[in-house]
């Protein structure tokens, strides 16, 4: 492999790459989707992660509405940091950033639905953002990468394969994939190589990963122990109808 298909690799599977950090101190991973400057001249930055990931932040509250004349309950969104790496000339992380972000839309993990949008309001640079893949179209047996940054750990690439392209887990259509997934990776993206593209292109995100559990016979209690190389991830396809349905698509025009 030469520097320059490691840079390209850096450039577009690994600087779109973010950990999600909430108050609570537990993480996630998630993919900056856009990040462009308005007429105004603030430049708004959107990240996809999960549901699940974010889903604490998210309370329901009792409030006095002035209107009815009677308390009512609100959704109140803590928010959560969003780290960005910085890479230097020789693609090494240089540094961290941290900008607050807020959820701007979101479905349900119950309901099949668990992704999760975040608003960064003024970032200080225009981010780099994944490169979506517009063909809709995968194959079982492709190649595919998956970016993950849990906790202690910087951006880290694995690689498998697309072991089913759409099997119902959880009351959604996701893909199997093969490439190793560890605690904290969820929200991460799932690329592919776009021929048409000549780039690796974002067709999802890591969402479940099988766990199963095992009997510890002298402790008298169940172990959850994940399989490692089966984890499902939700094609950007299906995002991308959720948030087209909240109003979200402009982002990606």
């Amino acid at each position: 492999m030469s520097n320059n298909d490691i840079k390209k690799i850096h450039k577009e599977m690994l600087f779109p790459a973010v950990r999600i950090r909430k108050n609570n101190g537990s993480n996630g991973s998630g993919v900056i989707v856009s990040s462009k400057k308005n007429k105004k001249g603030t430049i708004n930055t959107f990240i996809l992660t999960n549901y699940h990931v974010i889903e604490d932040t998210i309370k329901i509250v009792e409030k006095w509405d002035v209107t009815e004349k009677e308390k009512v309950d609100v959704e109140v969104h803590d928010g959560c940091c969003v780290e960005v790496f910085n890479y230097d000339k020789k693609m090494e992380i240089s540094s961290v950033s941290s900008y607050f972000s807020e959820v701007v839309s979101f479905g349900s993990w119950k309901a099949g639905t668990d992704y999760a949008l975040l608003h960064i309001k003024s970032c200080d640079r225009i981010l780099k953002p994944a490169i979506i893949n517009e063909e809709k179209f995968v194959s079982i047996g492709e190649e595919v990468w998956t970016v993950g940054a849990p906790e202690d750990v910087f951006p880290t690439i694995t690689k498998g394969i697309i072991g089913n392209k759409s099997t119902r887990f959880d009351g959604c259509d996701m893909m199997l994939i093969t490439a190793p997934i560890f605690y904290g990776s969820s929200g991460g993206p799932v690329y592919k190589f776009s021929e048409e593209k000549d780039s690796y292109t974002l067709i999802g995100i890591v969402s479940k990963v099988l766990i199963d559990e095992i009997t510890d016979k002298k402790a008298e209690t169940n172990v959850k122990q994940m399989i490692s190389h089966m984890a499902f991830a939700i094609p950007f396809e299906k995002i991308y109808e959720w948030l087209d349905d909240d109003g979200f698509d402009f982002i990606f025009k």
